[in-house]
């Protein structure tokens, strides 16, 4: 009897450690944002705590990885005051993030949220997930704008959100610019 549970064990526990891997909830480790006044984009940059799977669904459609950024002008800065909404939850669509109004009339995909104000690519690096808009996309005029990026595991949110302030300022293209950057500041 001990005999057959102990190898029912070392058949399970490898299947086992790849469910555990696979269902692990994505949150964010560290994010930014850099609007470049010169080209007109805004560039965004997210690392997660895993490697997101943004192209599994279940039974209802919903992705098992997503994420949204929430995008504040104004103060207060909350979650309630956001007007634009980029969406990591439609990428298993068409492999691009939908940036939307906050409200409006929806289409099949909106998730209940506006119009689409357009689609970008997206390169996804890991756990590193970079991409780019020009910045009326995200109805950003000065540069400086507040975020709240939020995580979903198949349609449910994970309890935890991280936030940040965009920044103003050339992206450095190399990495060897950004050693250069960083001297300016010592």
């Amino acid at each position: 009897m001990r005999r057959a549970f102990l190898l029912l064990l070392a058949f399970a526990a490898p299947s086992l450690a790849v469910v555990t891997e696979a269902g692990a909830q994505m949150t964010v480790v560290s994010s930014w944002a850099v609007s470049d006044p010169t080209d007109n984009q805004t560039y965004f940059s997210v690392t997660f705590s895993t490697v997101p799977d943004f192209m599994s669904v279940d039974g209802f459609g919903r992705q098992a990885d997503s994420f949204q950024y929430y995008i504040t002008y104004a103060a207060p800065y909350t979650l309630q005051n956001f007007s634009i909404l980029i969406r990591g939850d439609e990428i298993h669509y068409a492999s691009t993030i939908v940036i939307r109004d906050r409200s409006g009339v929806p289409d099949p995909h909106s998730g209940g949220w506006g119009p689409k104000r357009g689609e970008v690519p997206y390169t996804l690096s890991g756990k590193t997930l970079t991409f780019s808009c020009p910045s009326s996309m995200i109805g950003d005029q000065d540069g400086f704008f507040r975020y709240e990026i939020a995580t979903y595991r198949y349609g449910a949110l994970v309890p935890s959100s991280h936030y940040g302030f965009s920044s103003v300022g050339p992206t450095p293209t190399l990495p060897s610019t950004w050693g250069r950057v960083k001297r300016l500041y010592r």
